[in-house]
């Protein structure tokens, strides 16, 4: 026969039966032959045996909780519901591939032309003396820089910023000249300003972009080394575009950003003539300086400020509870309305350099796989997630959640009323669904993040469901005092009463019932019980002092049609069952006890002791 629970603690019910059984056949006071006088009252009515006293028999004991997951006592020793899971979620950021384009700033005004050459003969070609000097202040010159970032990721929407690995310009002034043959060395440079694009940032420009070119000595040469500069960032976009530009299609499935500003140099120079040289009328000299990244033009982007939206799909397992649920809340008499069913989420978004957002579907689903109830965590719009730390939000019922632990003072709380719906019937498994975009990063903010990385996050998730009053609580239980024949075998009645006195602290009446079975198991239908009912307690749930418990004197009665029916009883398979819907809440300290308990006989009693 399936057990059924009920408030009748199993360990105490188990107790009781102990002591009904030795009664029955060890101890003097409850021996049958040495508690009857065999010469007097064959035949009369009413033969009492006392059976004794229980011990408060403790809610606790009868839901026997001691070593299941589930269900737990507060500190208030309130019982509730417990499942708890996590989940780990990633946020990956692909690659971009950044470029800049080499440039030659060219002079707009030449150092040395014909017409800077002593030449009072008006001659066409002139001799220029080795060593010989020019000088030109003021010299400018200005062309387009432009980048390129390519390759980049599909999770990126746009980029205000970039932050290279390392990439170092490499600086170069060059003389040239339309006539091939003429040679000169640069002998001096100064005041030499390089302004680069307002989307470059260089290490060591003034506020204007413009860096200041300190060449000291002579150098001498027609080729001169400036150094190098280190880029900083490439910025892009303008306050206009707080999110910087944005990332767009090339036509060729490429995914791309296209930049293009204008860079410009000014400074004063001296050449000297290398050598006994001829000039020619028409024939000039100027200087150019050359920018190109040392890496060859490629940019290994470290980090960016942008917009970044990667898919994100936790992997939540279903939380599991048929699987969990003890004894007393697997009969089908089961129904559950629970208050304040609680959802906790904490988040460790501690290396998570992004803020997200998230919101989830929560589904209770029956035994055979039909969906009870779905419930919006939250009700409407989404839970932000601050990046780089750990967070903790509640969902429930009431405004106020349930957390046996304590409420965390920085918590994050919303109602969701309609969670009960999940719990009405305690569901074979309830699942978290935050697919399908219900995560992501939260978007229309800068964010500032590595790439060619995964993040990673982790949800440590509980249902929190106490056992608060509720007017659909059932709770059935079922025990049996065994081998009884050995003491009944030689008696033949037309029943029996179990009497006692209970003290309930139970906050609903308790029914107790009686099963008579034979030898072989089997119910003796012969036999017609009438149940006794324990009234209910006021809820009290602190001591065990009897004065504060409900006093009822309870009958259990045995009818049997047949009196030889009594010799055949084996087995008294006790049931104990709610008799009333719960008047409170159920606390595990609650109690009830049945004292005077006794055993007593009825009718015309046959004794065959041969």
């Amino acid at each position: 026969m399936k057990k059924r629970v009920n408030l009748l603690a199993r360990a105490t019910v188990v107790a009781l039966t102990m002591g009904m059984v030795a009664s029955c056949s060890i101890d003097d006071t409850y021996d049958i032959d040495k508690e009857f006088d065999m010469t007097v009252g064959i035949g009369a009515d009413g033969l009492a045996l006392r059976l004794g006293n229980t011990e408060p028999v403790y809610l606790n004991d009868v839901l026997d909780i001691e070593d299941n997951d589930l269900i737990d006592t507060d500190q208030n020793h309130l019982y509730y519901l417990v499942k708890s899971d996590n989940s780990q979620f990633d946020v990956t950021i692909g690659n971009a591939v950044g470029s800049i384009d080499g440039i030659e700033l060219n002079s707009d005004q030449s150092i040395v032309s014909f017409a800077d050459v002593d030449n009072p003969l008006g001659l066409t070609s002139v001799t220029i003396n080795q060593g010989e000097e020019f000088n030109q202040s003021g010299v400018t010159a200005e062309s387009e820089f432009d980048a390129s970032i390519d390759d980049i990721a599909e999770e990126v929407n746009s980029i205000r910023r970039i932050v290279p690995e390392s990439s170092l310009f490499n600086l170069r002034l060059e003389v040239y000249s339309n006539n091939p043959d003429l040679r000169f060395n640069v002998t001096e440079i100064s005041n030499l300003k390089l302004k680069f694009p307002d989307y470059l940032e260089v290490e060591g420009t003034a506020a204007d972009n413009v860096l200041d070119i300190n060449i000291p000595g002579n150098p001498n040469s027609s080729v001169v080394d400036l150094g190098q500069v280190r880029l900083i960032d490439l910025l892009m976009g303008d306050d206009d575009q707080p999110l910087g530009l944005p990332v767009t299609d090339d036509g060729q499935g490429n995914r791309v950003i296209d930049i293009t500003g204008m860079a410009s140099m000014s400074g004063d120079f001296k050449l000297t003539s290398a050598q006994e040289q001829t000039m020619n009328d028409g024939d000039e000299v100027r200087v150019r300086l050359v920018i190109e990244l040392a890496s060859g033009g490629e940019i290994t982007v470290a980090s960016i400020d942008g917009e970044v939206n990667p898919a994100i799909n936790p992997d939540m397992d279903p939380i599991e509870i048929s699987d969990d649920l003890p004894d007393f809340l697997r009969d089908e008499a089961v129904t559950l309305e629970m208050q304040n069913p609680t959802i906790k989420f904490d988040v460790d978004a501690t290396q998570l350099p992004v803020p997200v957002e998230f919101s989830g579907e929560i589904t209770s689903y029956a035994e055979n796989g039909s969906v009870m109830a779905t419930a919006s965590l939250p009700q409407s719009g989404k839970v932000d997630i601050n990046k780089g730390q750990n967070s903790v939000y509640y969902f429930s019922q009431e405004g106020s959640p349930y957390d046996p632990t304590g409420i965390d003072p920085a918590a994050t709380v919303y109602t969701v009323d309609n969670l009960s719906d999940l719990v009405r019937k305690l569901p074979d498994n309830i699942q978290v669904d935050c697919n399908d975009g219900r995560v992501n990063v939260k978007q229309g903010v800068l964010h500032s993040i590595a790439l060619n990385r995964t993040y990673s996050g982790t949800i440590n998730y509980d249902v929190l469901v106490p056992f608060i009053f509720n007017s659909g609580m059932t709770i059935v239980y079922t025990d049996s005092i065994a081998d009884m024949n050995e003491d009944l075998k030689d008696y033949q009645a037309e029943g029996f009463d179990v009497t006692g006195e209970a003290y309930n602290t139970v906050p609903m009446e308790l029914v107790a019932d009686i099963e008579p079975l034979d030898l072989n198991g089997n119910v003796l239908a012969g036999i017609t019980v009438t149940p006794a009912t324990i009234a209910a307690g006021t809820g009290l749930h602190e001591g065990e002092d009897n004065n504060g418990a409900v006093k009822s004197n309870i009958t259990i009665t045995l009818t049997a049609q047949n009196p030889a029916d009594v010799s055949r009883i084996d087995k008294l398979r006790f049931h104990v069952t709610a008799g009333s819907e719960a008047q409170g809440a159920l606390y595990s300290n609650q109690y009830f006890s049945i004292q005077n308990l006794r055993l007593k006989l009825k009718g015309q009693i046959i004794g065959d002791f041969n």
